[in-house]
């Protein structure tokens, strides 16, 4: 009888049926059998007749016997081999598997072997573990050869299974590892690494140094600023300073003026007094003796102008910081009398004061103002009285 693969001899008897050949489709080489086509054995030549379209097949009692062979012969890897693409060395490797191929050698070769030469319904399938998660099966050429190319680095398994209708016959396996390339190796990784942590490490100092740049730029500015007030409030305070110096020594330089001038006018007043008395006593309106009494008295309580001078002097340069001193060293040539109206034009009197506190007229002063800036080498348009007054 016949089933979608296979034809069957089988030979009846009273108590049971035995199945004497069994003919597989494959070894006809997948040729169509007609759909009503029937089996028929011949005794004579012991030979079964099938029949196909526009065709027949006969089988002989001993080539069906092939599909009864007692010891099944095992699949066995003949060949093994990689290549470089790039140089296109190829080197042999142990059938029995390696795990030191270098990445270079990742174009694998596999020659397989399986002694049997007459059996048309066995089929071949690889399947390279490691290559993917799933591993699928593929099926294979009846040569026997497998190649894989531009594998990447890592273990791999090669298993190829000898199959038919019935199921595996025989497999073999193939264990090899391709070696990480010389850029993906461990020493490479941990150099990798650490040049990321030195980077990393690189660039979190120059965050480090940008920071701090910028906060010493922003402390920097706020001490310039601070130090800008301080110096802004110093120098203003030091203008007020200033201003309350020039205006005490103006206060004192007027007060002093102030003194002289009382202490002429007293002195004149007492001049003039002492005249009179002695024009009184030249006229005998009065006695002698009280008139005498009276001009002592007088004397006792005049101070001389060399006196006045010496004492205005002295208080005159304790007020404007060594004025005569330093006219002097400047202008060795002045006199008593120059110093004494330099300090006059100083005070910034008026001519007729100082003619009286000089007790020369108006025209002896102006003469005295033109010897002084021939003195000082002053030009005519420079003024005399500003000069003075800037002087230290």
């Amino acid at each position: 009888f016949l089933s979608d693969r296979e034809a069957y001899l089988v030979r009846c008897t009273v108590s049971d049926f035995k199945v004497e050949r069994r003919i597989p489709f494959s070894m006809f080489g997948n040729l169509p059998i007609e759909g009503l086509a029937r089996i028929v054995y011949d005794r004579r030549n012991d030979c079964s007749y099938l029949c196909l379209n526009n065709s027949f097949a006969r089988i002989a009692a001993d080539s069906t016997g092939l599909y009864k062979s007692r010891q099944k012969p095992s699949l066995w890897v003949s060949g093994f081999s990689a290549s470089d693409e790039q140089t296109g060395e190829r080197i042999q490797l142990p059938v029995s598997g390696t795990d030191e191929i270098a990445s270079a050698f990742n174009n694998i070769s596999i020659s397989l072997a399986y002694p049997v030469y007459n059996d048309f319904a066995l089929n071949v399938r690889y399947r390279l573990e490691g290559l993917s998660a799933s591993g699928k099966w593929t099926e294979g050429l009846p040569d026997l050869q497998k190649e894989f190319t531009r594998l990447p680095f890592g273990s791999y398994c090669f298993r190829a299974e000898v199959y038919d209708e019935n199921g595996v016959i025989s497999s073999v396996d193939l264990p090899f590892r391709i070696l990480r390339p010389w850029y993906l190796s461990y020493p490479a990784v941990a150099v990798y690494a650490l040049s990321g942590i030195a980077l990393l490490l690189v660039l979190l100092y120059g965050v480090y140094v940008y920071t701090k740049k910028k906060k010493d730029a922003v402390i920097e500015r706020q001490r310039a600023r601070h130090e800008a007030e301080i110096e802004q409030q110093e120098k203003k305070i030091m203008e007020l300073e200033k201003e309350q110096l020039e205006a005490d020594l103006r206060f004192k330089s007027k007060e002093l003026s102030g003194v002289v001038m009382t202490n002429i006018a007293h002195q004149e007043f007492l001049n003039s007094l002492k005249e009179e008395l002695q024009q009184q006593k030249l006229s005998g309106q009065y006695t002698r003796k009280n008139l005498d009494k009276l001009l002592s008295m007088i004397n006792q309580n005049m101070v001389s102008d060399e006196e006045n001078w010496n004492m205005f002097q002295s208080n005159f340069d304790r007020i404007h910081e060594n004025f005569f001193r330093n006219l002097k060293e400047k202008f060795p040539d002045l006199t008593s009398g120059d110093l004494r109206l330099c300090a006059l034009l100083r005070l910034n009197l008026p001519t007729k004061e100082i003619a009286k506190l000089m007790n020369i007229s108006v025209r002896g002063v102006d003469a005295a103002r033109y010897r002084l800036r021939k003195k000082l080498g002053l030009p005519p348009e420079s003024s005399l009285t500003d000069f003075m007054i800037a002087f230290k």
